[in-house]
């Protein structure tokens, strides 16, 4: 579908981003997210779109606002519940602007706004505390390239290897493979475990944990035991996994140090962390726990700790600071899941529901 296809289907556009949270400085962009349904080819048919995210050169037909916004994504519906069902931090604010920040609202995604308090669940302490943690995880990759930059490109030699001893990522992704069958299949067959099982076979990727992380040295002996692998193999494997995690390392040190920002760059330099990861992690958390204790998203900041969320964006914070309220508030999130009234998850049949009323009264014609 074309740019002009997509808007003409759209039930809801908004800004978001820092000017919806008003946190915003005037080197931010401006960023728009909309909810548009597909035709009936792309429900009936064999055809299928999830989301545009480009293809905006053309000039808008109807939201000439958009002209030249490069930060803008349009979700189909279908895709747009499942994300906010699951708590999406980044899709469910659409659902919680201020007023003022709707560009536009379909009298279709009027009706979706009338069910938005079905999408909050307990399950928000997860994926607002998992979408903080990455902006963590980050700050502290970033601060370390800050103070102890690597030095060279890791080669083969430098771990007593060469190009053809070292593991091909077939051989590891094959052996990692076994691995993981193995694991499961234990966990399978024990009764008191089933939940356990369950977890790793539908919600969490832990074959996609074990397969890009390089495994815990002290699991090398169990592993060895249960695989029945060589002396030989398993320190190849060791070594292999060490490089191509220093290699990983240094590649994405490079690609950060040629995409960043330069006024980014400089104010990183000044404060000594990501400032922006930090300002969103204390936002995140903080939200977190209104929703949790509130039932309420207050995605507009401006009148509840805007201007302290911008202090800690300019770099005017502390980063022992920042890192210290952000253990509280982490801390906290227990506290506000155990005392929250919302229920422990989405009504799956609800929403099932609320998308075939939205299409029905939009019409796939």
């Amino acid at each position: 579908m074309d740019r002009h296809q997509v808007e003409a289907r759209t039930i809801l556009l908004t800004k978001v981003g820092s000017h919806s949270y008003g946190i915003n400085n005037p080197g931010s962009d401006v960023d728009y997210k909309g909810i548009f349904i597909a035709p009936k080819a792309y429900y009936l048919g064999l055809k299928n779109i999830e989301q545009k995210d480009r293809g905006w050169e053309e000039d808008s037909n109807y939201f000439p606002t958009l002209n030249g916004v490069k930060d803008l994504v349009f979700y189909e519906l279908r895709k747009y519940l499942k994300l906010a069902k699951d708590a999406n931090p980044n899709i469910l604010e659409l659902l919680f602007e201020s007023s003022e920040f709707y560009e536009y609202i379909h009298p279709v995604g009027q009706k979706l706004l009338e069910h938005r308090e079905a999408f909050l669940s307990k399950k928000i302490k997860y994926s607002y505390s998992g979408y903080a943690y990455a902006q963590i995880r980050k700050i502290k990759s970033h601060r370390k390239w800050l103070l102890n930059p690597p030095r060279k490109k890791p080669v083969a030699e430098d771990y007593d290897l060469t190009d053809s001893s070292a593991l091909d990522k077939s051989e590891e992704k094959a052996f990692i493979t076994f691995l993981w069958m193995l694991i499961k299949d234990r966990i399978e067959y024990l009764e008191e475990q089933q939940e356990l099982y369950d977890l790793i076979s539908d919600r969490i990727d832990f074959k996609g944990v074990i397969n890009n992380n390089q495994l815990p040295q002290e699991f090398y002996p169990y592993l060895q035991n249960l695989t029945q692998a060589s002396d030989r193999y398993m320190d190849i494997l060791r070594r292999t996994q060490e490089y191509r995690k220093d290699l990983y390392y240094w590649k994405s040190y490079q690609a950060w140090l040629k995409n960043r920002n330069l006024q980014r760059a400089e104010l990183e330099a000044k404060c000594g962390y990501d400032s922006k990861h930090a300002a969103h992690c204390i936002r995140l958390v903080r939200m977190g726990n209104e929703i949790l204790t509130t039932g309420k998203v207050n995605v507009d900041r401006r009148r509840i700790d805007a201007a302290e969320l911008l202090d800690i964006r300019l770099g005017n914070v502390a980063y022992e600071v920042v890192l210290g309220e952000a253990e509280r508030l982490f801390e906290l999130l227990d506290h506000s899941y155990e005392i929250s009234k919302l229920p422990h998850k989405v009504e799956d049949e609800q929403i099932n529901q609320l998308a075939i009323a939205l299409v029905e009264e939009f019409g796939l014609l």
